[in-house]
């Protein structure tokens, strides 16, 4: 059996708990509403799998309030938010807390994938197979990244010409500048197809 040997305020809401197992004892910091939750007060009789059952409470804690913290300044997709919290947190309470924001509605992977695939084909000007590596890279399920690009309203030609028009303008004539020009466009993941077409309508 082990006691509490002096419960003191340490930083902001922290609690710093020493339990003494009678030979030594240690510090333990904890919530104070952790604390208050397991009646952790001075002179109290705990049991280890009591204190160790407190200490995970804490850092379930931490954990969700950091997964908040990071869902305040934009979207994550579960693969995003779970590589974040993997820094600092073991697999079985990183897997809870993307669960909990799952159930939550604060991550929603469909959601994500449709919102990243239409800002990536109309801000950055994306074609489908950058778009597709893209999501996939972010963790995005196969299936999900299918209906997040069919859903798109597309126009590949009607983009690449305006593309070409505002930066290869000048760069269609030499068939070296060519060459260089469609690479650069197959890069951004539009198909062979679609820029042939729109070099054909910028140079006629």
């Amino acid at each position: 059996m082990l006691y509490i040997r002096s419960s003191k305020p340490f930083k902001g809401a922290v609690v710093c708990i020493e339990v003494d197992n009678g030979t030594k004892s240690a510090p333990v910091y904890l919530h104070r509403d952790i604390a208050a939750k397991y009646g952790f007060v001075e002179g109290a009789a705990v049991t280890a799998p009591r204190v160790r059952a407190a200490m995970r409470d804490n850092e379930r804690r931490r954990a969700t309030e950091r997964a908040l913290y990071l869902l305040e300044g934009r979207e994550y997709s579960r693969h995003e938010l779970y590589e974040k919290l993997s820094h600092n947190y073991d697999e079985e309470l990183c897997q809870e807390i993307c669960d909990m924001c799952e159930e939550k509605g604060l991550i929603d992977d469909l959601s994500y994938a449709g919102a990243l695939a239409r800002r990536l084909y109309e801000a950055n000007r994306y074609g489908i197979s950058r778009i597709r590596q893209e999501l996939y890279r972010r963790g995005i399920d196969k299936e999900y990244i299918r209906i997040a690009i069919e859903e798109l309203e597309r126009d590949d030609v009607a983009v690449i010409t305006e593309i070409l028009k505002q930066r290869y303008s000048d760069k269609l004539s030499d068939a070296d500048d060519r060459k260089k020009t469609v690479n650069a466009l197959l890069r951004r993941g539009f198909s062979y197809a679609d820029i042939k077409k729109a070099i054909s309508i910028v140079n006629s």
